[in-house]
Protein backbone atom coordinates (compact mmCIF):
# COMPACT_ATOMS: atom_id res chain seq x y z
CA UNK A 1 0.00 0.00 0.00
CA UNK A 2 1.23 3.53 -0.80
CA UNK A 3 -0.15 7.04 -0.57
CA UNK A 4 1.03 10.45 -1.76
CA UNK A 5 0.94 13.63 0.26
CA UNK A 6 1.61 17.07 -1.24
CA UNK A 7 3.02 19.68 1.11
CA UNK A 8 3.07 23.35 0.04
CA UNK A 9 5.90 25.36 1.50
CA UNK A 10 5.74 29.13 1.15
CA UNK A 11 8.95 31.05 1.67
CA UNK A 12 8.43 34.75 1.36
CA UNK A 13 7.23 35.24 -2.17
CA UNK A 14 8.23 31.84 -3.43
CA UNK A 15 6.13 28.72 -3.09
CA UNK A 16 7.43 25.12 -3.35
CA UNK A 17 5.52 21.85 -3.49
CA UNK A 18 7.01 18.68 -1.84
CA UNK A 19 5.52 15.27 -2.53
CA UNK A 20 5.89 12.48 0.15
CA UNK A 21 5.01 8.94 -0.90
CA UNK A 22 4.05 6.62 2.00
CA UNK A 23 4.58 2.92 1.29
CA UNK A 24 3.64 -0.19 3.45
CA UNK A 25 6.33 -2.88 2.83
CA UNK A 26 6.42 -4.59 6.22
CA UNK A 27 4.54 -7.87 6.74
CA UNK A 28 2.49 -8.46 9.85
CA UNK A 29 4.02 -9.98 12.96
CA UNK A 30 2.58 -12.91 14.95
CA UNK A 31 2.06 -12.28 18.61
CA UNK A 32 3.73 -15.65 19.37
CA UNK A 33 5.44 -18.49 17.51
CA UNK A 34 4.52 -21.99 18.75
CA UNK A 35 7.42 -24.46 18.68
CA UNK A 36 7.38 -28.04 17.42
CA UNK A 37 6.85 -30.69 20.10
CA UNK A 38 6.76 -34.49 20.52
CA UNK A 39 4.04 -36.20 22.56
CA UNK A 40 3.05 -39.74 23.53
CA UNK A 41 0.06 -41.17 21.74
CA UNK A 42 -1.88 -41.57 24.97
CA UNK A 43 -1.55 -37.93 25.88
CA UNK A 44 -4.69 -37.14 27.85
CA UNK A 45 -4.60 -33.57 26.60
CA UNK A 46 -3.56 -34.07 23.00
CA UNK A 47 -2.62 -30.54 21.88
CA UNK A 48 -4.84 -28.72 19.47
CA UNK A 49 -3.71 -26.03 17.12
CA UNK A 50 -3.59 -22.85 19.17
CA UNK A 51 -5.05 -19.55 18.12
CA UNK A 52 -2.46 -16.85 17.56
CA UNK A 53 -2.92 -13.24 16.53
CA UNK A 54 -0.99 -10.98 14.19
CA UNK A 55 -0.28 -7.28 14.35
CA UNK A 56 0.66 -4.90 11.59
CA UNK A 57 2.42 -1.56 11.52
CA UNK A 58 -0.32 -0.04 9.42
CA UNK A 59 -3.46 -2.17 9.54
CA UNK A 60 -5.43 -2.19 12.73
CA UNK A 61 -6.76 -5.71 12.10
CA UNK A 62 -5.00 -8.60 10.43
CA UNK A 63 -6.75 -11.88 9.61
CA UNK A 64 -4.92 -15.12 10.43
CA UNK A 65 -5.79 -18.35 8.60
CA UNK A 66 -4.80 -21.80 9.82
CA UNK A 67 -4.24 -25.25 8.35
CA UNK A 68 -3.57 -28.71 9.84
CA UNK A 69 -2.18 -31.68 7.94
CA UNK A 70 -1.82 -35.21 9.37
CA UNK A 71 1.09 -37.22 8.00
CA UNK A 72 1.21 -40.97 8.64
CA UNK A 73 4.40 -42.19 10.27
CA UNK A 74 4.20 -45.96 10.39
CA UNK A 75 1.06 -46.79 12.36
CA UNK A 76 -2.25 -45.33 13.56
CA UNK A 77 -0.41 -44.35 16.74
CA UNK A 78 2.60 -42.74 15.07
CA UNK A 79 1.97 -39.64 12.97
CA UNK A 80 2.87 -35.97 12.57
CA UNK A 81 0.50 -33.02 12.79
CA UNK A 82 1.74 -30.06 10.74
CA UNK A 83 0.22 -26.74 11.77
CA UNK A 84 0.44 -23.65 9.59
CA UNK A 85 -0.60 -20.06 10.32
CA UNK A 86 -0.77 -17.42 7.57
CA UNK A 87 -1.31 -13.66 8.08
CA UNK A 88 -1.64 -11.01 5.36
CA UNK A 89 -2.20 -7.29 5.58
CA UNK A 90 -4.43 -5.29 3.29
CA UNK A 91 -1.70 -4.61 0.70
CA UNK A 92 -0.61 -8.24 0.43
CA UNK A 93 2.32 -8.32 2.78
CA UNK A 94 2.22 -11.79 4.36
CA UNK A 95 3.90 -13.93 6.97
CA UNK A 96 3.69 -17.68 7.64
CA UNK A 97 4.70 -19.89 10.55
CA UNK A 98 4.80 -23.70 10.77
CA UNK A 99 5.06 -25.97 13.78
CA UNK A 100 4.67 -29.74 14.07
CA UNK A 101 3.43 -32.18 16.68
CA UNK A 102 5.13 -35.58 16.43
CA UNK A 103 2.84 -38.18 17.99
CA UNK A 104 4.54 -41.46 18.81
CA UNK A 105 4.01 -44.73 20.69
CA UNK A 106 7.09 -45.53 22.77
CA UNK A 107 5.60 -47.77 25.46
CA UNK A 108 5.19 -51.55 25.35
CA UNK A 109 1.92 -53.22 26.38
CA UNK A 110 1.47 -54.66 29.87
CA UNK A 111 0.04 -58.01 30.92
CA UNK A 112 -2.61 -57.87 33.62
CA UNK A 113 -1.11 -60.85 35.47
CA UNK A 114 2.51 -61.88 36.02
CA UNK A 115 2.19 -65.03 38.14
CA UNK A 116 5.34 -66.16 39.94
CA UNK A 117 6.87 -69.64 39.63
CA UNK A 118 5.17 -72.09 41.97
CA UNK A 119 4.88 -75.74 42.94
CA UNK A 120 1.75 -77.85 43.03
CA UNK A 121 0.68 -81.36 43.86
CA UNK A 122 -0.41 -83.37 40.86
CA UNK A 123 -4.07 -83.32 41.94
CA UNK A 124 -4.24 -79.57 42.54
CA UNK A 125 -2.59 -77.89 39.56
CA UNK A 126 -3.85 -74.30 39.31
CA UNK A 127 -5.79 -73.50 36.17
CA UNK A 128 -4.43 -70.93 33.78
CA UNK A 129 -6.30 -67.67 34.25
CA UNK A 130 -7.26 -65.35 31.44
CA UNK A 131 -4.31 -62.99 31.22
CA UNK A 132 -5.37 -59.93 29.29
CA UNK A 133 -2.99 -57.32 27.96
CA UNK A 134 -3.45 -53.55 28.01
CA UNK A 135 -1.69 -50.74 26.21
CA UNK A 136 -1.52 -47.00 26.58
CA UNK A 137 -2.65 -46.45 22.98
CA UNK A 138 -3.59 -49.69 21.25
CA UNK A 139 -6.87 -51.38 22.20
CA UNK A 140 -6.05 -54.32 19.94
CA UNK A 141 -3.23 -55.95 21.92
CA UNK A 142 -5.49 -58.94 22.70
CA UNK A 143 -6.30 -59.55 19.04
CA UNK A 144 -5.38 -62.93 17.58
CA UNK A 145 -2.81 -61.46 15.20
CA UNK A 146 -0.56 -60.34 18.08
CA UNK A 147 -1.63 -62.10 21.30
CA UNK A 148 -0.53 -65.66 22.05
CA UNK A 149 -0.65 -68.12 24.96
CA UNK A 150 1.27 -71.39 24.96
CA UNK A 151 1.26 -74.09 27.65
CA UNK A 152 4.04 -76.70 27.52
CA UNK A 153 4.39 -79.86 29.60
CA UNK A 154 7.96 -81.00 30.29
CA UNK A 155 8.70 -84.29 32.14
CA UNK A 156 10.83 -83.51 35.17
CA UNK A 157 10.69 -86.52 37.51
CA UNK A 158 10.77 -90.28 37.51
CA UNK A 159 7.06 -90.79 36.88
CA UNK A 160 4.32 -89.35 34.66
CA UNK A 161 2.84 -87.40 37.59
CA UNK A 162 5.97 -85.26 37.98
CA UNK A 163 6.50 -82.61 35.34
CA UNK A 164 6.86 -78.88 34.73
CA UNK A 165 4.14 -76.76 33.19
CA UNK A 166 5.56 -73.76 31.35
CA UNK A 167 2.94 -71.10 30.65
CA UNK A 168 3.94 -68.30 28.30
CA UNK A 169 1.95 -65.20 27.41
CA UNK A 170 3.05 -62.62 24.85
CA UNK A 171 1.71 -59.81 22.71
CA UNK A 172 2.76 -56.87 20.57
CA UNK A 173 1.16 -53.53 20.01
CA UNK A 174 0.38 -52.25 16.52
CA UNK A 175 2.78 -49.32 16.71
CA UNK A 176 5.51 -48.64 14.21
CA UNK A 177 8.02 -50.18 16.63
CA UNK A 178 5.85 -53.26 17.42
CA UNK A 179 6.60 -53.07 21.14
CA UNK A 180 6.66 -56.53 22.74
CA UNK A 181 5.83 -57.87 26.19
CA UNK A 182 5.91 -61.44 27.51
CA UNK A 183 5.76 -63.40 30.74
CA UNK A 184 6.61 -67.01 31.54
CA UNK A 185 5.50 -68.97 34.58
CA UNK A 186 6.84 -72.40 35.51
CA UNK A 187 4.77 -74.70 37.72
CA UNK A 188 6.66 -77.66 39.19
CA UNK A 189 4.21 -80.53 39.61
CA UNK A 190 5.02 -83.36 42.01
CA UNK A 191 3.25 -86.36 43.52
CA UNK A 192 3.52 -86.02 47.29
CA UNK A 193 0.90 -88.48 48.49
CA UNK A 194 0.93 -92.25 48.74
CA UNK A 195 -2.18 -94.21 47.76
CA UNK A 196 -4.99 -94.63 50.27
CA UNK A 197 -6.28 -98.07 51.20
CA UNK A 198 -10.02 -97.94 51.77
CA UNK A 199 -11.42 -100.48 54.19
CA UNK A 200 -14.28 -100.50 56.66
CA UNK A 201 -12.58 -102.99 58.97
CA UNK A 202 -14.91 -105.84 58.10
CA UNK A 203 -13.66 -109.24 56.94
CA UNK A 204 -12.93 -109.37 53.22
CA UNK A 205 -14.06 -112.97 52.95
CA UNK A 206 -14.66 -116.13 54.92
CA UNK A 207 -14.02 -119.85 54.57
CA UNK A 208 -16.14 -122.69 55.93
CA UNK A 209 -14.24 -124.86 58.36
CA UNK A 210 -12.97 -128.18 57.04
CA UNK A 211 -11.94 -131.04 59.32
CA UNK A 212 -9.35 -132.27 56.82
CA UNK A 213 -7.77 -128.86 56.60
CA UNK A 214 -8.43 -128.47 52.91
CA UNK A 215 -7.67 -125.12 51.28
CA UNK A 216 -9.91 -122.38 49.91
CA UNK A 217 -8.77 -120.29 46.95
CA UNK A 218 -9.38 -116.58 46.36
CA UNK A 219 -8.67 -115.33 42.83
CA UNK A 220 -7.53 -111.95 41.48
CA UNK A 221 -6.00 -110.67 44.70
CA UNK A 222 -4.17 -107.85 42.93
CA UNK A 223 -7.45 -106.60 41.42
CA UNK A 224 -9.09 -106.83 44.85
CA UNK A 225 -6.39 -104.66 46.42
CA UNK A 226 -6.59 -102.17 43.54
CA UNK A 227 -10.34 -101.88 43.86
CA UNK A 228 -9.95 -101.06 47.54
CA UNK A 229 -7.32 -98.39 46.89
CA UNK A 230 -7.32 -94.84 45.64
CA UNK A 231 -4.62 -92.38 44.65
CA UNK A 232 -4.75 -88.66 43.99
CA UNK A 233 -2.92 -88.88 40.67
CA UNK A 234 -2.36 -92.49 39.62
CA UNK A 235 -5.36 -94.24 38.08
CA UNK A 236 -6.57 -97.38 39.83
CA UNK A 237 -5.46 -99.59 36.97
CA UNK A 238 -1.95 -98.16 37.17
CA UNK A 239 -1.41 -99.00 40.84
CA UNK A 240 1.22 -101.65 41.46
CA UNK A 241 0.22 -104.41 43.91
CA UNK A 242 2.71 -106.68 45.67
CA UNK A 243 1.24 -109.23 48.10
CA UNK A 244 3.87 -109.40 50.82
CA UNK A 245 2.59 -111.73 53.51
CA UNK A 246 -0.17 -113.56 55.32
CA UNK A 247 -0.36 -114.53 58.98
CA UNK A 248 -2.67 -115.49 61.80
CA UNK A 249 -2.30 -115.35 65.55
CA UNK A 250 -3.24 -119.04 65.57
CA UNK A 251 -0.39 -120.04 63.24
CA UNK A 252 3.30 -120.12 64.07
CA UNK A 253 5.47 -119.11 61.13
CA UNK A 254 8.94 -117.82 60.42
CA UNK A 255 8.45 -116.23 57.02
CA UNK A 256 6.02 -113.92 55.33
CA UNK A 257 3.77 -116.85 54.43
CA UNK A 258 3.01 -120.27 55.89
CA UNK A 259 1.52 -123.58 54.67
CA UNK A 260 -1.78 -122.32 56.08
CA UNK A 261 -1.84 -119.11 54.06
CA UNK A 262 0.24 -118.52 50.97
CA UNK A 263 0.11 -116.58 47.69
CA UNK A 264 0.93 -117.60 44.13
CA UNK A 265 2.33 -114.67 42.15
CA UNK A 266 1.93 -116.31 38.76
CA UNK A 267 -1.82 -116.83 39.16
CA UNK A 268 -2.57 -114.01 41.63
CA UNK A 269 -4.33 -116.55 43.85
CA UNK A 270 -4.50 -116.63 47.63
CA UNK A 271 -4.68 -120.04 49.37
CA UNK A 272 -6.17 -120.23 52.88
CA UNK A 273 -6.40 -123.40 54.94
CA UNK A 274 -9.87 -123.95 56.34
CA UNK A 275 -8.62 -124.67 59.84
CA UNK A 276 -9.23 -123.11 63.23
CA UNK A 277 -8.55 -123.85 66.85
CA UNK A 278 -11.35 -125.62 68.69
CA UNK A 279 -10.49 -123.83 71.90
CA UNK A 280 -11.76 -120.43 70.80
CA UNK A 281 -15.17 -119.10 69.98
CA UNK A 282 -14.23 -116.55 67.30
CA UNK A 283 -12.64 -118.90 64.82
CA UNK A 284 -9.45 -118.04 62.99
CA UNK A 285 -8.58 -114.78 61.15
CA UNK A 286 -5.88 -114.56 58.50
CA UNK A 287 -4.50 -111.18 57.56
CA UNK A 288 -3.13 -110.69 54.06
CA UNK A 289 -0.75 -107.77 53.45
CA UNK A 290 0.09 -105.98 50.21
CA UNK A 291 2.23 -103.02 49.20
CA UNK A 292 0.18 -100.63 47.07
CA UNK A 293 2.42 -98.31 45.04
CA UNK A 294 1.55 -95.43 42.77
CA UNK A 295 3.51 -94.69 39.60
CA UNK A 296 5.91 -92.46 41.53
CA UNK A 297 6.84 -95.31 43.88
CA UNK A 298 5.02 -94.06 46.96
CA UNK A 299 3.72 -96.99 48.93
CA UNK A 300 0.97 -97.69 51.41
CA UNK A 301 0.15 -101.03 53.02
CA UNK A 302 -3.24 -102.62 52.52
CA UNK A 303 -4.62 -105.40 54.72
CA UNK A 304 -7.44 -107.83 53.97
CA UNK A 305 -8.75 -110.21 56.60
CA UNK A 306 -10.18 -113.68 55.91
CA UNK A 307 -12.19 -115.50 58.54
CA UNK A 308 -12.70 -119.15 59.34
CA UNK A 309 -15.68 -118.83 61.70
CA UNK A 310 -16.19 -121.22 64.59
CA UNK A 311 -19.68 -122.03 63.34
CA UNK A 312 -21.53 -121.40 60.09
CA UNK A 313 -24.15 -119.58 62.08
CA UNK A 314 -21.51 -117.01 63.09
CA UNK A 315 -20.97 -115.91 59.50
CA UNK A 316 -24.66 -116.01 58.71
CA UNK A 317 -25.37 -113.70 61.61
CA UNK A 318 -23.25 -110.95 60.04
CA UNK A 319 -24.57 -111.53 56.54
CA UNK A 320 -21.51 -113.28 55.12
CA UNK A 321 -21.57 -116.33 52.86
CA UNK A 322 -18.36 -118.30 53.21
CA UNK A 323 -16.68 -120.29 50.45
CA UNK A 324 -15.93 -123.98 50.73
CA UNK A 325 -12.41 -125.34 50.42
CA UNK A 326 -11.63 -126.58 46.91
CA UNK A 327 -8.01 -127.72 47.12
CA UNK A 328 -6.68 -130.73 48.98
CA UNK A 329 -4.89 -130.09 52.21
CA UNK A 330 -1.67 -131.51 50.79
CA UNK A 331 -1.42 -128.86 48.06
CA UNK A 332 1.64 -126.65 48.16
CA UNK A 333 3.57 -124.35 45.79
Amino acid sequence: RSSTVQVRIKRYSDEEVQTITVVDTAPPLFTRYPVSITVECDCDTMPVQPTILAIDNCDDTVTVTTDEQKIANGSPFDYILVWTWDAQDSVGNSVSHTASVTVQDTQAPELALTPAPTSADCDSVPVALDNYARDNCDEGVNDADVYDYVETFIPSGTCPQEYDIVRHWETYDHSAASHYVSHTQTITVTDNNAPTFLTDGAHSGCVNYDEEGDIAVFDNMESAFRSASSDDCTAEGQLSITVTGCNSTQVSQYGAFSPDCFYQDSTHKLFIRASRDDSGTDGRVYKVYADIADQCGQVTVGVFSYWVPQEVADSNSVGMTCVDPSVASTYEI
